[in-house]
């Protein structure tokens, strides 16, 4: 292992301090000790701002950036990582959200990957939930003109394989990588914000999953996994369906197939909204939610929707 491996850990976080703690510490007594770990507070209202600064008072690792607005995951982890490129010790970036509690020999086991791979500049951690292996954070590409992804499959993860697209739980980002690729886009507020960055990953280096780094994941609310067959109609879908056509308009290369399956998916989408059970929104409601994702894209509106956030 690379003992001279400079190691900064990003956190953004939002009224969960009872996760929040439990992830800090996870990084605090890591094996091989991180350099820095940054945490964007988004807005939080709770006594997370104050757990925070009293945390950083006693512990000089950690740096702490308050956000006057909620800027969602994705300006969050803008934020954060626009922090790590200030930092110019720094040789890798982790990267995780709130809930996310790494394995003791998490940074260990990725600086001996990193150095067996020196050609890779990311890698992903295994990520449990439950207990089992949480198969929905590490993804294929099936057909990338139609964004069509697909779990990798569990045998797989008897050894280290690559990765198309990862979830914000446990990458493992090179400081050359995230200098070349840039941040991630902070106008999507929530959702398909590590896809569209895992596309533009991938573009600039292979993607790794150490099967060996483990990171233990709190809840199973991500990207990935959001389209939920059966679950009814939320607000954050609103996000989750304009991010993705954008994602497909920045990265999908034929542009006849792009234009043909954007028409599908708006109908399709609305249709299902419509036929799924009533939740938070009416039927009609959640067509216009769909609707109005649509129009927005197609308008280039993008950032936090006052229509679209918790009731």
């Amino acid at each position: 292992m690379d003992k001279n491996l400079k190691v900064a850990a990003v956190i953004v976080t939002h009224n969960r301090r009872d996760k929040l703690e439990k992830a800090i510490d996870s990084l605090l007594e890591q094996s091989a000790p991180v350099e820095k770990i940054v945490v964007v507070d988004n807005q939080s209202t709770d006594d997370t701002l104050d757990f925070l600064k009293a945390k950083a008072r006693d512990n000089a690792q950690i740096k702490v950036i308050h956000s006057e607005d909620n800027l969602g995951g994705a300006g969050g982890f803008n934020m954060a990582l626009a922090a790590t490129l200030e930092l110019p010790e720094i040789d890798w970036i982790s990267i995780a959200d709130d809930d996310a509690v790494y394995d003791q020999d998490y940074m260990k086991k990725m600086a001996e990957l990193s150095e067996k791979h020196a050609d890779i500049g990311c890698f992903t951690g295994t990520v449990i939930e439950d207990g089992e292996i949480g198969t929905e954070h590490r993804v294929k590409i099936d057909d990338l003109d139609r964004l069509q992804l697909s779990k990798i499959d569990l045998t797989s993860y008897e050894g280290n394989f690559p990765v198309d697209i990862a979830t914000f739980v446990g990458v493992f980002l090179k400081k050359d990588v995230l200098k070349k690729i840039g941040l991630p886009e902070k106008n999507f507020f929530i959702w398909y914000d590590d896809i569209e960055y895992s596309l533009r990953i991938r573009k600039e280096t292979e993607m790794i999953n150490n099967i060996q780094a483990k990171i233990y994941h709190l809840t199973d609310n991500n990207s990935v996994g959001a389209s939920g067959v059966n679950r009814p109609i939320g607000w954050k879908d609103y996000y989750g369906y304009r991010n993705r056509w954008q994602t497909m308009k920045l990265h999908c290369e034929n542009q006849q197939i792009l234009a043909k399956q954007l028409r599908y998916e708006h109908f399709r989408y609305a249709m299902g909204a419509f036929l799924k059970k009533k939740g938070q929104y009416s039927r009609f409601a959640a067509v216009k939610l769909v609707n109005t994702a649509y129009k927005d894209f197609k308008n280039e509106k993008m950032g936090k929707n006052d229509a679209f956030l918790p009731f």
